[in-house]
């Protein structure tokens, strides 16, 4: 390794399986995030909590197909989940908050209606369908890119904060051709 470090293959390594939740479109609020168990809740005579599919996807997969037909409630839901990394339900007499750190991969049809702009502004990395194939070496490149990354400001290399200032760079570049078109 370039660190100094030894080999990725002469380390041991265990595969730790992690759920894959897959949230359908017409999700309601009370599968997403958790309810109150009405049956348990009878049998107990106490209010029993039932998680939904955020407290499944905890440490897994968070899938979403065609998230630009979801409604804004349940996008609106997700994303924040995502970004606090947090659930907090409260209603019927409950009130509970758990933890959802899912990868959330989703996929979306333009010619099925448009990707909302908060939407977009959310996810890591866009990839397009109709894109020239990428070989493993620039799938690498990719995600070394987006891992080195650090909205906070210090960036984890030197290649990614060259990365960045050219791209700070040419947005200036950018603002400055539209004052001057106006």
């Amino acid at each position: 390794m370039a660190n100094g470090g030894p080999d990725l293959s002469d380390r041991e390594t265990e595969v730790i399986p992690c759920p894959f939740v897959q949230v359908p479109l017409n999700v309601m609020e009370d599968r997403l995030i958790g309810s109150a168990d009405l049956e348990e809740s009878v049998k107990t005579g106490k209010t029993v909590f039932s998680p939904g599919l955020l407290a499944k996807a905890h440490r897994g997969v968070l899938y979403v197909d065609d998230i630009n037909l979801l409604d804004e409630e349940t996008a609106n839901i997700l994303l924040n989940v995502v970004n606090d990394g947090w659930v907090q339900v409260e209603r019927e007499g409950i009130s509970v908050r758990y933890p959802c750190k899912p990868l959330l991969i989703a996929t979306f049809n333009p010619d099925e209606g448009e990707l909302r702009d908060h939407l977009l502004d959310r996810i890591a990395v866009a990839l397009s369908a109709d894109a020239a194939p990428m070989d493993i070496g620039q799938r690498v490149d990719a995600v070394q890119a987006v891992l080195n990354f650090s909205p906070s400001g210090a960036q984890g290399n030197a290649d990614a904060e060259t990365a960045l200032s050219d791209a700070i760079e040419n947005e200036d570049d950018l603002k400055t051709a539209i004052v001057f078109a106006r």
